[in-house]
């Protein structure tokens, strides 16, 4: 298994960066992992994922969502919505005629099921902790939601970081994703389903 370093434009013409999981020989499959809310591509999960599919044949591209890690944009501008078209500029960049499994991790879950209706190549989607509702990540904004909504704009903690969020990305947080035809089964570990 091998990983490279790749960058990609969004249809807005942000550059995107990320690592592309390589197996040994032909890929049999391309997957696409999306991080979750404030995650890296180089996360030790992300990684660690990204290798165990090379190792199954399956090229696996983890890359940083618009204003995180090492893409461009600002972090202040992401949203839901943007998650999703940076999914499908990823697919862009990196799929062939070969099937696509998505798989996500958290907010990058929820964006991967909304995604997936817009991207006619995708076969399989699999998440860990993706929400049902994408706004359930805006609960971490505790008491910065209102200043957020008064002013236009404010700080919230994020991790370790302080980090800007604008009234917009409020809005479009909130837009629910809508699974592709087939059955979605999520099972917790102690789950007796």
């Amino acid at each position: 298994m091998r990983s490279t370093r790749i960058s990609f434009p969004t249809s807005d013409d942000v550059l995107l960066s990320g690592s592309l999981d390589l197996p040994e020989g032909k890929p049999r499959a391309h997957a696409l992992f999306a991080n979750c809310f404030s995650c890296s591509s180089q996360s030790h999960a992300a990684r660690r994922i990204g290798q165990a599919l090379a190792q199954h044949g399956i090229a696996t591209l983890r890359f940083d969502f618009t204003g995180l890690g090492a893409s461009d944009g600002a972090f202040a501008d992401s949203h839901f919505v943007a998650n999703i078209e940076d999914l499908k500029a990823a697919v862009r960049a990196t799929a062939g005629p070969i099937p696509l499994l998505l798989v996500g991790h958290s907010l990058g879950g929820a964006a991967a099921i909304a995604a997936a209706n817009e991207i006619p190549s995708v076969r399989a989607i699999a998440t860990l902790g993706a929400p049902f509702d994408p706004a359930h990540a805006l609960r971490h904004f505790g008491y910065a939601l209102a200043e957020i909504e008064r002013n236009g704009a404010g700080e919230v903690q994020i991790g370790d970081q302080e980090r800007e969020r604008r009234k917009a990305m409020l809005r479009r947080s909130r837009k629910r994703p809508t699974a592709i035809g087939g059955t979605i089964v999520h099972a917790g570990v102690t789950s007796k389903l």
